[in-house]
């Protein structure tokens, strides 16, 4: 994020203004940008606590830190190379509430639940997925997207003391994967997982597709990540890659794009049982990846002994 800041001779800010970012449009607009340049003006540069004095708007988080950042970046360069001023680092604690808490329940859950019988498996399936719906979901609007890993992936690590939940989330759908060969993030913490079981629930139908047609989906959609993929990267904008209608139904606000894709969703969802877990998620793709990792360590580790 590109941020413009002006302060006068004697160090008051006259003003700021984003130039230019590589957040989605959709989210950008949710962040109130003009009042927290509002709460700026006519302040001194050294008188702003940056971390208390912009609120993180929910679903935006990070798009709420990267504006504040950049103005405590421009400040900050301009107090030392022009007033001679060192702005101190503000000791931030990890941030460790609602969602954090959920997120760390849910996988341990979601791991005890391992070895249980069915039943008792089952009944703790749908106590972590109603969790899961209302807070990472509905309450946060916090699942993993693709444009998240994407970000990490272009090696923008975002603040760990403000965003535990987020390498909560990707940590432990990952070692879950890798070291148990079991998704818990997709089967126990995922929102839109979720969501789409209970509705298939409501419906009663559980249809099943030509092995042809899921090869075919599953084809088609290990193709649409890598095409998501390189279009962030060509465009260094890891926000590209995000295609899941998951802001449409949880922060109701979404692309066209996104939209239609949540409406066939959540039709489908009443005959078959999670069709974007099964056949579209990006997640699913990612899973693929892991496992063979797992598999080929496993091998090399067999080769050994």
């Amino acid at each position: 994020m590109l941020v413009a800041v002006g302060i006068q001779p004697n160090g008051e800010i006259t003003s700021a203004s984003v130039v230019e970012h590589k957040e989605t449009p959709m989210f950008f607009q949710m962040v109130k940008a003009p009042d927290y340049f509002a709460s700026l003006s006519a302040r001194e540069f050294d008188s702003i606590d940056f971390e208390e004095n912009i609120d993180a708007v929910t679903g935006a988080t990070l798009s709420t830190e990267a504006l504040a950042a950049s103005v405590k970046d421009g400040v900050t360069r301009i107090a030392a190379e022009q007033f001679d001023v060192h702005i101190p680092e503000p000791a931030r604690p990890f941030e460790f509430g609602l969602l954090e808490l959920a997120v760390a329940l849910l996988f341990a859950i979601g791991f005890g639940a391992q070895y249980l019988r069915k039943p008792l498996r089952e009944v703790l399936r749908w106590t972590t997925q109603v969790a899961a719906l209302l807070i990472v979901g509905f309450w946060e609007n916090s699942p993993i997207t693709l444009a998240k890993i994407t970000a990490l992936l272009f090696g923008y690590f975002p603040d760990p003391r403000s965003n535990v939940a987020l390498y909560l989330l990707i940590g432990g759908f990952a070692l879950s994967v890798l070291f148990l060969g079991k998704d818990l993030y997709c089967l126990h913490v995922c929102p839109f997982g979720a969501a789409q079981r209970f509705i298939n629930a409501i419906g009663g139908k559980r249809l099943s597709l030509p092995l042809w047609s899921v090869r075919l989906m599953n084809d088609t959609r290990n193709l649409v990540v890598l095409v998501a993929i390189a279009a962030a990267l060509a465009t260094a904008q890891p926000a590209r890659a995000s295609y899941e209608p998951f802001a449409a139904l949880f922060a109701l606000k979404g692309t066209t794009l996104q939209w239609f894709l949540l409406l066939i969703i959540l039709i489908v969802s009443f005959f078959i049982r999670r069709p974007w877990c099964h056949y579209f998620c990006p997640m699913r793709s990612c899973e693929r990846a892991l496992l063979d990792i797992r598999q080929k360590g496993t091998n090399l580790l067999r080769s050994k002994t």
